[in-house]
């Protein structure tokens, strides 16, 4: 964890400018950066799903039109997976480990907190640059947090840790039951294809297990992460909303050292949490954003109700 001034171990309940600081054109830039590497690291994983889907499909239609083909596209998925296992999973950790640290840098802007060198260095400014290039300028990165201008300090970070966290996992458990759905459609169609077909247990393997093969290891590997994403989520939720209920007890002070810890595994989190696709983000977002900013709204009446703001 991190350790904290002497000045700053102190509990927090400064009114706060968040606000502001999240619109500083050098905080917009680095929205931009980490959008733009975290769909890259979408990019990959997309690329990586939408070739085991092809794989997968052509397997009944090479069986069934050109048996002969059916060897050579068994090799084809085969190697596939070794590819997508060596490669493009290293490729899309690297671009969402990046996202994840600049995220993180502006958080700790935005919020004022300060940085935990136990878990990672800044992001070098060279690749902020670079990766916000396309995206600088956008007007739709103002405003990434509600407007928490009411509350004391601490409580206003509190509240924007959460808002993040309650959208993703909204967002993840719809997405986790649907790669739940494929990966078994997937299966018990090979199954049923090759039975219907007459195929014999080497025929089975070489035509249908191999080519979707792919497929089913990315939609259970890609479901294990998000499973395991939405556990520790929960968790963190829970974490928050005790701290919340603390923080309103206490007339709206949190120590800052309670902000950081909680900061700490919401980065830890967004390093090794898959992100979902940007396909399934722009479908779900209205209705999720809604949701969250209603719930937003509520807290921050009922705070400023019991603080007597």
């Amino acid at each position: 964890m991190s350790t904290l001034p002497a000045g700053r171990r102190t509990h927090v309940s400064a009114p706060n400018d968040i606000g502001v600081r999240q619109d500083l054109e050098e905080n917009l830039e680095r929205l931009a950066a980490l959008r733009a590497l975290y769909s890259r690291a979408k990019s990959v994983r997309g690329a990586s799903a939408l070739v085991a889907t092809l794989l997968a499909v052509a397997s009944p239609l090479v069986t069934l039109y050109w048996p002969k083909g059916s060897a050579g596209l068994a090799l084809g998925a085969l190697v596939w997976a070794l590819v997508e296992l060596v490669l493009l999973d290293g490729l899309e950790e690297k671009n969402r480990q990046e996202a994840a640290l600049i995220q993180e840098e502006f958080d700790t802007r935005v919020f004022g907190l300060p940085w935990n060198e136990a878990l990672g260095a800044r992001p070098a400014p060279e690749l902020v640059v670079a990766a916000g290039k396309a995206g600088k300028g956008d007007p739709k990165l103002k405003g990434w947090y509600a407007d928490v201008s009411r509350l004391p300090r601490s409580l206003a970070i509190l509240l924007c840790q959460r808002s993040g966290l309650a959208w993703d996992h909204r967002s993840r458990a719809w997405y986790q039951t649907f790669l739940a759905a494929v990966a078994l459609l997937l299966a018990l169609g090979a199954v049923a294809l090759a039975m219907g077909t007459r195929q014999s247990l080497t025929e089975f393997l070489v035509n249908f297990a191999l080519p979707v093969l792919p497929a089913v290891q990315h939609a259970i590997k890609t479901f294990k992460a998000h499973r395991r994403a939405g556990a520790e989520q929960e968790r963190l939720r829970d974490e928050l909303a005790s701290a919340w209920e603390g923080g309103l007890a206490s007339g709206g002070n949190l120590h800052e050292a309670q902000l950081r810890r909680v900061q700490d595994r919401l980065l830890l989190l967004r390093r090794e949490q898959t992100p979902i696709p940007d396909v399934l983000y722009r479908l779900l977002r209205p209705a999720s954003e809604a949701t969250m900013h209603e719930a937003t709204r509520r807290l921050i009446d009922d705070a400023v109700r019991q603080l007597g703001r």
